[in-house]
């Protein structure tokens, strides 16, 4: 059976949301492509005719392209909608540090639009920032900071990410 996208549902989402694909000729390894190149992830294929898979991180509105193992494609006739994304964060550069050393943040929504945001190492608040996207940001960590474990918190007017991993105050 050839593969052909029929329909998803929802067509519309934000990163992380989890669709159904219908259709047919899915197979174990059939990979869920969002615009632009964007892989989704945890893709399960239900039967050949049905799959589940989760919007990647970074994606915007456009077509749904799957591609099987064997290398057939096909593409969806409509768009996949992408909502406003919420805030989260996908990484820190380095995972430790000391007070006084930059680190990278990376992840989602952490455009300003003119509006104040902050950042936090625990409880202590950053002051030296630099917004330097919607999906990276540069922090110093404060003079304040005390040594241990802490989680980052990022807050915009999109809401507050708390960073998946712990970061470690040397």
């Amino acid at each position: 059976m050839p593969l052909k996208i029929g329909n998803f549902n929802p067509d519309r989402g934000k990163p992380r949301d989890l669709i159904r694909i219908t259709g047919e000729g899915f197979v174990r390894g059939t990979q869920v492509i969002f615009f632009p190149d964007r892989e989704g992830y945890d893709v399960t294929v239900k039967t050949a005719g049905e799959l589940t898979v989760k919007v990647p991180e970074v994606v915007e509105t456009g077509i749904i392209h799957l591609r099987n193992p064997d290398g057939e494609s096909s593409s969806s006739t409509k768009s996949f909608t992408v909502q406003e994304p919420p805030i989260y964060i996908t990484q820190l550069k380095p995972t430790s540090g000391q007070v006084g050393e930059k680190i990278i943040i990376a992840g989602h929504g952490f455009d300003l639009n003119g509006r104040k945001g902050t950042v936090k190492f625990g409880s202590y608040v950053a002051t030296q920032i630099d917004w330097s996207s919607d999906i990276l940001i540069r922090a110093t960590i404060p003079a304040t900071a005390r040594a241990g474990e802490v989680h980052i918190e990022v807050a915009t007017h999109h809401g507050t990410a708390r960073s998946p991993q712990l970061f470690t105050i040397k």
